[in-house]
């Protein structure tokens, strides 16, 4: 049986590990693993893939921790109350509306879309959004959910709606890509509607 050739990749990896070009040495592709891993010992290099279990995105997001951030986003957007009166000629007409948070805008990611790995996370991360939000909203009481519906302000419009707590969604799907896959360049950009 015929020995599988040295990829590119890996006369390439062995290029730099050792300065030494290994194109038309005719390594096997067992040899030239054989000769990385060796060149990764002798310089200390560990691939930080290896020695850490990546989690999924779902997983990621739906940690205690995260779900924790996203919880106490929307505390402190509850705490910021807007009361704007409508008078109009007739002052038993008085209207009274409420609004929680910081207000309404949006929160993006941009990065470098010839990222498959990127663009594979941000779209899952963006797939499982209802899911995450159902989680987040599990963890407020009944009177808390009833205060807000009462005031116009329901949860589930917070989440869609408001800006800091996109920003934040988004800032840990970034620091997951950051983390794990050492994925640096991806960025949140909010603007106010």
């Amino acid at each position: 049986m015929e020995k599988k050739p040295a990829t590119s990749r890996q006369t390439y990896a062995l290029k730099l590990a050792t300065g030494i070009d290994y194109r038309d040495k005719n390594l096997s592709f067992e040899e030239a693993s054989k000769l990385i891993k060796e060149a990764n010992e002798k310089s200390g290099y560990q691939n930080k893939k290896q020695n850490k279990k990546i989690p999924t995105i779902l997983h990621f997001l739906a940690s205690p921790e995260s779900i924790e951030k996203l919880k106490s986003c929307i505390c402190n957007e509850i705490e910021i109350k807007s009361i704007i009166t409508n008078v109009k000629n007739n002052p038993e007409s008085v209207k009274e509306y409420i609004f929680l948070g910081s207000g309404c805008g949006f929160s993006f990611l941009r990065w470098d879309k010839r990222n498959t790995k990127a663009n594979m996370v941000i779209q899952k991360a963006n797939e499982i959004r209802s899911d995450i939000d159902k989680l987040v909203r599990n963890y407020f009481d009944k009177e808390v959910l009833e205060y807000l519906q009462k005031c116009g302000n329901p949860i589930e419009a917070l989440q869609a709606q408001n800006m800091n707590y996109h920003e934040t969604y988004n800032n840990l799907i970034i620091k997951y890509l950051k983390d794990y896959y050492d994925i640096d360049g991806i960025y949140s950009d909010s603007r106010l509607d």
